[in-house]
């Protein structure tokens, strides 16, 4: 099977696909130009990863699961797009990115081939706004999210289609009760150096004790002059040993 993880600058085209309905977020563009990665129209199966902040590959762990299990029988292909820490772009660029791919798989795979979708933190935002759209959740037939943020405008539970996979310590997931979108452009607000969007954080965060509490008992160690002992020797976020899981949802449904 040939897993897109690496190099894929050599492994994309630009095609001209402009993908069916409407955005899923205000603002979201629809350019002729999108890069579409490549996707082997042979296999059964065809699996996009969406990849987290910051990040441009699919998880080494990721692809060999899929590879025991798919065999040769998948293309699990990188869905890339900006990924950056402008969150609100960054993720509308994600949500046309998946959309105007779908819309070319769609239009160009055997009809007996089933599409998956699976990513991590931000991008399990973007197929989670994409799941929440009929036009496109019509054309999957399983789907993981894994880190999924609480701030995500869309979750699942119980779903016979998605299924999240997070760690119950990492307060990224926690649900963040409040307007999401609010909390998504005041995040982008404050790292972009606006100090009033960092009270309006403060402001989620006392209408959020607990949740509050947790952050602060697992990140304050961070802080070199506290000299605080650490909770866990790793962040909270890092989701590795949830791939597995990830991927036997995509094979069993289970």
């Amino acid at each position: 099977m040939r897993v897109n993880a690496t190099n894929l600058s050599t492994t994309q085209s630009t095609l001209p696909v402009i993908a069916r309905g409407i955005p899923i977020r205000a603002g979201t563009p629809h350019v002729p130009d999108v890069r579409i990665p490549r996707i082997d129209f042979s296999k059964d199966y065809i699996i996009l990863w969406v990849p987290g902040t910051n990040d441009h590959l699919i998880p080494t762990k990721f692809s060999e699961s899929i590879r025991q299990m798919f065999g040769d029988s998948a293309d699990l292909v990188l869905c890339d797009y900006a990924a950056t820490w402008h969150l609100q772009g960054s993720i509308a660029n994600g949500d046309s990115t998946l959309m105007q791919t779908l819309e070319y798989i769609r239009k160009n795979k055997k009809k007996s081939t089933k599409i998956m979708l699976a990513g991590l933190s931000q991008g399990s935002i973007v197929i989670s706004d994409i799941m929440a759209n009929p036009l496109y959740s019509k054309l999957i037939s399983r789907a993981s999210l894994v880190g999924h943020p609480g701030v995500a405008s869309h979750h699942f539970d119980n779903d016979t289609v998605v299924q999240e996979f997070n760690n119950p310590f990492d307060f990224t997931t926690f649900d963040w009760n409040g307007d999401h979108e609010k909390i998504i452009q005041s995040v982008d607000m404050f790292l972009g150096g606006d100090i009033l969007a960092g009270v309006s954080l403060l402001k989620v965060g006392f209408q959020n004790p607990m949740q509050m509490l947790w952050m602060a008992a697992v990140s304050l160690h961070r802080i070199p002059l506290l000299h605080l002992p650490a909770l866990f020797d790793k962040d909270p976020h890092d989701h590795t040993e949830y791939l597995d899981d990830a991927a036997s949802w995509l094979y069993r449904g289970k």
